[in-house]
């Protein structure tokens, strides 16, 4: 007994050095410099949240450009300890990275039976190029990706389980995962779903949806009531949503994000108040939809494609200037970044058609990762996006890649006995 827990462990750090070493290596070698403008966003409101003048991007100036979750959860408390130092930053980031590592192999032990899976699909998410760069970023995605996996273990637990309080808890950071990024604020109506029809329990499953509900709240409040208060405007989220969704559906720019050109710099000038800015540009998206649902369908469509099958790590690295390849060079990385993808993904249905053992979590997980295809269908089809959701995606990649090898084994033993 004693040497089998001291094996789990024994993996566990194994997994967590691996991913600190090869990302660590990445923040030294490359060192990545602060160039986003969401990065200068969060940077800026967490060290002025820190200095006492209030979550603001220009100093004691309130806003809501971002959601608060990362500059205040994660931000802010390196700032208050380390100073405003980048690099301490990016090393919380890389460990955040390592221990989403290590709650894939739990979560793969648990609910696949395989330990092996978890330790493929933990150094595929940790070696994973567009997960190693975005360590080093002043993002969401890391810290994301983190309380996804989080997420995702409790609610699988507590349906395992059946247990309220593991549903509860469950709420609980859910809800510190949409103060992150509100793309997650309907996923509790998923929830609710897939609760109701695994449990078929009416008392049991009322009071864990509300406990749910409850919980999933409480760290959402406090930002609905400061908005109201500091902003005298209801902010679910945050502004600037206008101008995605906006972008989202306008046909000449394909769905995608283009800056501030024309027109948008147009509606942007007949509009300067935030709040009313954000209204007329929904309403904008809302008739650019109806002038041309068709059309408007058809670069939706494309979304998850370019979700996951552009090179996120790659764009990273040439937008921070680390690197500037040839066309000739970009073209073939981009090339080989596609088939990458495909293969990966290839792997991971296959994983989902095989392993017929693991029907709860590829309910789970399936119910995720269909929940962020829909909700960014009107938004930008930036690939940066899919990365928090790749260490779902890779178990069952990990699952598809044991298969295929136990098959061309089992193939090779047949051929050779004939």
């Amino acid at each position: 007994m004693f040497t089998a827990v001291a094996l789990k462990y024994k993996i566990y750090f194994l997994v967590f050095a691996a991913i600190v070493i090869v990302q660590g290596l990445y923040l030294a070698i490359v060192q990545p410099p602060l160039q986003w403008f969401d990065s200068a966003v969060y940077d800026a409101e967490a060290w002025n949240f820190v200095q006492g003048l209030g979550l603001s991007y220009t100093p004691g100036i309130p806003d809501a450009l971002r959601e608060p979750g990362y500059s205040v959860l994660l931000l802010a408390p390196i700032y208050s300890i380390f100073g405003h130092s980048l690099l301490a930053v990016q090393i919380v980031q890389v460990v955040l990275s390592a221990v989403t590592g290590v709650i894939i192999v739990i979560i793969a032990q648990r609910f696949i039976g395989r330990t092996a899976v978890g330790v493929i699909a933990a150094l595929l998410f940790g070696f994973y190029p567009g997960v190693v760069v975005a360590s080093g970023e002043i993002l969401t995605e890391t810290f994301f990706a983190f309380l996804i996996i989080i997420f995702t273990w409790c609610w699988l637990e507590a349906l395992q389980r059946r247990s309220v309080q593991l549903l509860m808890l469950g709420g609980f950071i859910l809800g510190l995962t949409t103060l992150t990024r509100f793309v997650a604020l309907l996923f509790p109506v998923v929830v609710v779903i897939v609760i109701w029809w695994l449990w078929r329990d009416s008392k049991r499953t009322l009071i864990g949806l509300a406990g749910f509900g409850l919980l999933f709240m409480v760290p959402l409040a406090p930002w609905f009531a400061r908005n109201y208060i500091v902003l005298d405007h209801f902010i679910m989220g945050r502004t600037g949503g206008g101008e995605i969704y906006w972008t989202g559906s306008y046909i000449p720019w394909d769905g995608d994000w283009q800056g501030y050109l024309w027109p948008l710099s147009e509606y942007q000038a007949a509009t300067p108040n935030m709040f009313d800015h954000d209204a007329a540009m929904t309403q904008r998206a809302l008739e650019n939809i109806t002038a041309d649902p068709i059309g408007v369908a058809g670069i939706w469509i494309k979304k998850p494609l370019k979700i996951f099958f552009q090179p996120e790590g790659l764009q990273f690295l040439i937008h921070a200037g680390a690197f500037t390849p040839s066309q000739l060079l970009l073209s073939a990385l981009v090339i080989i970044a596609f088939c990458g993808h495909l293969l990966l993904l290839t792997l991971a249905a296959l994983g989902v058609l095989r392993w017929k053992q693991a029907r709860l979590f590829f309910i789970v997980t399936g119910s995720l990762l269909l929940y962020m295809v829909v909700i960014h269908l009107p938004l930008n089809g930036v690939p940066r996006y899919a990365v928090p959701f790749y260490s779902l995606i890779f178990i069952a990649s990990a699952i598809g890649l044991l298969e295929l090898l136990n098959d061309v084994k089992t193939h090779l033993k047949t051929h050779v006995k004939r």
